[in-house]
């Protein structure tokens, strides 16, 4: 959506008679959908994905060729991107500029990035050589380079904040954080698995690295993991130790973000540690992969998952393929 579309939107709505509230207009304009084709041995996956992968399902929607649909409508695109703005303001403006935060950093002034290409015929060309590059327990697609902050920007000079400046042509007022963090994919060609990791945190007392995946979630759920002082959803434990595996580190921390608590830091975040264990990586996430590869490759289709005894079992409630799975001989 270009700037003229927003504000050809912004128009429409002022002018419509029914006046619909502001929340409404905005969910209309958000949300996406998009249509996922059947695995395949050659498929990458997300490491936030594999906590639920399922053989068995992959291999009956490849031989029925079944496409599913991944929808997000508006209000859950809306809290996507309220998390994202949570994000922000921990990496940019709270943990980054007090050094302890590592990653790959990018100037919005000049597009200048602490990464180059991520290779290290970089090193000559601005990228800091203050890094922690581990090798991981495979080889990635890319180095890791984790760097802190930098001061200022060594491609055009622009300090981390401003009170003005220009990005894309466009004058931008008030405070802004110009250098942020960015994202970067990593990508274990082995088991063709992909992870972006949200950041790693240098602690100050040890100097340890920890992988850090940061979650942003309802007063309730917040609740719900600092009493139990857990994991508040399995998935972001495995996701968190995936990345840390993938990072060849040795910890990691889920971070859990209150969007609505604002009265002290405690009300704000709690942090899960996660040590990594090989054991559970490999039965857990590595295991279903090759079973579900071996499967596909064979065009055979995988045992069913002990987990889902009948129909009536929650998992099997919510699969789109159950009727498959427990039909005679799955065809």
């Amino acid at each position: 959506m270009t700037i003229a579309s927003v504000f050809q939107k912004v128009s429409e709505f002022v002018e419509d008679k029914n006046q619909r509230g502001i929340a409404d207009w905005l969910f209309s304009q958000m949300g996406s959908a998009r249509s996922i084709p059947p695995y395949t041995e050659d498929t990458y996956f997300a490491a936030s994905k594999v906590h639920d992968l399922c053989p068995r399902m992959e291999t009956i929607r490849a031989l029925h060729d079944v496409h599913l649909s991944d929808e997000i409508g508006g209000e859950l695109q809306f809290i996507f991107d309220v998390g994202k703005l949570y994000h922000h303001l921990y990496r940019d403006w709270y943990l980054g500029p007090k050094g302890v935060y590592l990653g790959k950093w990018r100037c919005l002034a000049c597009e200048w990035t602490t990464d180059g290409n991520g290779t290290d015929d970089e090193l000559d060309g601005g990228v800091p050589t203050r890094s922690f590059c581990p090798s991981g327990s495979y080889p990635n697609k890319r180095p890791l380079r984790m760097v802190p902050m930098p001061d200022k920007c060594p491609g055009c000079g622009a300090p981390r904040f401003r009170d003005d400046f220009t990005a894309s042509g466009r004058a931008v007022e008030g405070e802004h954080s110009v250098i942020v963090f960015d994202e970067w994919m990593m990508v274990n060609e082995e088991h063709k698995i992909r992870a972006k990791s949200d950041g790693w945190r240098r602690s100050i007392v040890t100097g340890e690295v920890f992988n850090q995946e940061i979650k942003s979630i309802s007063a309730f759920g917040f609740g719900k993991v600092q009493k139990t002082g857990m994991d508040w959803k399995p998935e972001h434990k495995t996701q968190s130790m995936v990345v840390t595996w993938m990072a060849g580190l040795k910890k990691g921390e889920v971070i859990y973000m209150n969007k609505a608590g604002w009265k002290s830091p405690q009300d704000i975040i709690h942090t899960c540690l996660v040590e990594l264990d090989r054991d559970y990586i490999d039965g857990n996430v590595l295991k279903p992969i090759k079973i579900m590869r071996d499967n596909l490759r064979a065009g055979t289709l995988a045992p069913k998952l002990s987990a889902c005894a009948s129909k009536s079992v929650p998992r099997a409630k919510r699969c789109p393929m159950a009727d498959l799975c427990f039909k005679r001989g799955g065809k």
